[in-house]
């Protein structure tokens, strides 16, 4: 910025008014000036006036009193002269900033610069100027009736719009186009009012339909709005806030190596959430469905207690506001029923599986939507029945909820074509393993073909749904290649199972890199069940196999032995499949004559020490 002054001298050697090197004007010249000017001097008269009285009746007072006033009056009049510099200075830089682009503006720079300030200001000051102003204000206030007019049939259009995005989004006669046409039709509403509400509700059926990216696009970009919005002190916009924090938590949750993010976004929106007023019963809901989908990826985590926590906050809620037998609750207790098969709950997680599945299956026939969670809580069942089978009607039961998750699958598939790739994985994956365990029991059950089918199945849904969507839900697809390894081991096929355990191997390694050690546990988890599956295939084979086989054992036992040294609530059975297998590995090595070093055999040892401390304590508890 060029420095702005006033140089000092008398009325012919100074008083110019600079900016840099440039000259504007000689403030002396003005008139305004010189009434200071002459002001200043008059004082300075009287003020000697005073003195020489003061001097000459040195006993009278009034004198004295009369100098004084005068002093005061002659510093104000300097004051007004400093102020007077000080606003020419300003207003030469203001003409220097601004654009002079109009007559009027011309003829009151070409004013100033003469030092005729008065006459500048009575160029600016005139009646056309005036009409001028008010012309303005009447033109700016129509604008604003317009600009509302607009805004307000904006709103009406995109209502219209979401409506009918809506609507056709369950033209199923369209098939998959109909998701398309639903998305062209949001864009229009987006086109004509992109408010936080409309934004938040396509990005949550973006995210529903696969499209993630182009969700996650939304997500940001309205986030930055309410965040705006809401240090604007708009408080109203903090639910919207809350909705669009949560939902690109929930879709962040489908990435892996994106869970440490998930986390960061869900607090964030509890926190926007407890700064919401006269909390409604709707804002209640919302709280809910925040809270169970946090529960998930703490259950995910292998944070078993934090989500148990959460799931009871929900249920407390629920009786606060007296919810009725809804979707909602049916979503509460499914999700709660998984968390407690997680941890080895197996009466009580099948009791609130069946109290979601009886609320599902009265109001599936209303909602389209409660199929998708319906299925699922099916397959949750059929999984909790699988990991617990003691007698042949256990079995049976695992199969029958299968059978009827795999019908209403192809139901779903039938109707809507072919977004529900992750269902359809996760649905085919389960069964294939259901099946693979029974076969693994009695070989004269099993069905090969069936088996390889399911598994073929659920990758190719896993390899659609990367297409449309890179890394999401790659724990799983690292789950699956495993489990089909074990299966592909078991019928012999070494090479091909060799390659599955490998490929499920890097998957987890790489999401392992980016994740936190505090959300890393169920990842770690899977990590120690593919090494021990690697060590299992490699201690088949030659003196060299064996010690790849006790090199991939060792790594699944440093795993184990730092997990459950940091969590009292970690499930053991990872931990009791690894010392089982390495306990047959150890007596092949005997049998074989194959010395294994002492530092494995201490590691295998402090496992054991381990699980048992750990049984103990459970036992305990």
């Amino acid at each position: 910025m060029r420095n702005t002054s006033i140089q000092t001298g008398d009325i012919n050697s100074g008083g110019y008014v600079s900016i840099g090197n440039t000259t504007q004007n000689n403030f002396y010249k003005s008139i305004e000036w010189k009434d200071l000017e002459n002001k200043r001097k008059k004082i300075q008269e009287q003020i000697n006036t005073c003195r020489k009285n003061i001097e000459k009746y040195p006993e009278d007072d009034d004198f004295r009193k009369e100098s004084a006033k005068r002093e005061q009056e002659y510093h104000a009049c300097l004051d007004e002269i400093q102020q007077f510099q000080n606003e020419v200075t300003q207003l030469a830089e203001k003409f220097r900033q601004i654009k002079i682009d109009n007559e009027r503006l011309k003829k009151a720079y070409e004013a100033f610069q003469n030092g005729e300030y008065s006459k500048a200001r009575t160029i600016l000051d005139t009646e056309e100027s005036l009409q001028e102003h008010n012309n303005l204000l009447e033109q700016r206030t129509k604008l604003q009736q317009e600009t509302a007019k607009h805004n307000e049939l904006s709103k009406k259009k995109a209502k219209e719009w979401v409506l009918s995005a809506h609507l056709n989004a369950i033209d199923y006669s369209k098939g998959d186009e109909r998701i398309n046409n639903a998305k062209k039709l949001f864009e229009r509403a987006m086109e004509v009012d992109s408010t936080p509400a409309s934004s938040i509700e396509y990005a949550q059926f973006l995210s529903h339909n696969n499209d993630l990216q182009k969700a996650e696009e939304i997500y940001t970009n309205t986030l930055k709005k309410c965040e705006i919005l809401v240090s604007e002190n708009q408080k109203d916009n903090l639910m919207y806030l809350t909705l669009c924090l949560g939902g690109f938590a929930i879709l962040l949750n489908k990435y892996a190596h994106r869970w440490n993010d998930a986390e960061h976004y869900y607090r964030r929106a509890i926190e926007a959430f407890n700064q919401i007023e006269n909390k409604t019963k709707k804002h209640i809901y919302i709280y809910i469905q925040l809270l169970v989908s946090f529960a998930n990826l703490l259950d995910l985590c292998y944070r078993h207690s934090e989500a148990k926590s959460l799931y009871d906050k929900c249920l407390i809620k629920m009786d606060e506001i007296h919810m009725p037998d809804n979707i909602l609750r049916a979503s509460v207790y499914s999700d709660l029923g998984l968390m407690l098969k997680n941890i080895g709950q197996f009466e009580e997680s099948k009791y609130f599986l069946l109290k979601s599945l009886k609320i599902q299956k009265i109001f599936v026939k209303e909602d389209s939507k409660i199929l998708i969670h319906l299925i699922s809580t099916l397959n949750i069942l059929g999984n909790l029945l699988c990991s617990n089978i003691k007698k042949e009607s256990d079995s049976k039961e695992a199969q029958k909820y299968y059978q009827e998750s795999l019908e209403n699958l192809n139901t779903l598939i039938k109707r809507d074509g072919s977004i529900h790739k992750k269902l359809e994985m996760e649905i085919y994956a389960s069964y294939a393993t259901f099946l693979n365990d029974i076969w693994e029991k009695d070989r004269t059950k099993g069905d090969i073909q069936q088996i390889e089918k399911y598994y073929k199945k659920a990758i190719s849904s896993y390899q659609y749904l990367n297409i449309l969507n890179p890394n999401v839900d790659k724990q799983h697809f690292g789950l699956i290649l495993q489990n089909y390894g074990t299966f592909k081991s078991a019928l012999n096929k070494i090479v091909d199972a060799e390659n599955l355990y490998k490929k499920s191997l890097e998957i987890l390694e790489e999401i392992n890199k980016n994740i936190s050690k505090e959300n890393n546990i169920g990842i770690q988890d899977l990590i120690t069940l593919t090494l021990t599956n690697l060590g299992n295939l490699y201690r088949s084979k030659t003196d060299n196999g064996y010690l790849k086989a006790k090199d991939f054992y060792e790594r699944a036992l440093d795993i184990q032995i730092i997990l459950t040294q940091k969590s009292s609530t970690y499930p053991l059975e990872t931990l009791f499949f690894l010392i089982k297998n390495i306990d047959l590995f150890l007596k092949l090595s005997k049998q074989q004559n194959i010395e294994i070093d002492n530092q494995f055999i201490k590691k295998h040892k402090q496992a054991i020490n381990l699980l048992t401390k750990s049984i103990n304590t459970k036992k305990a508890i």
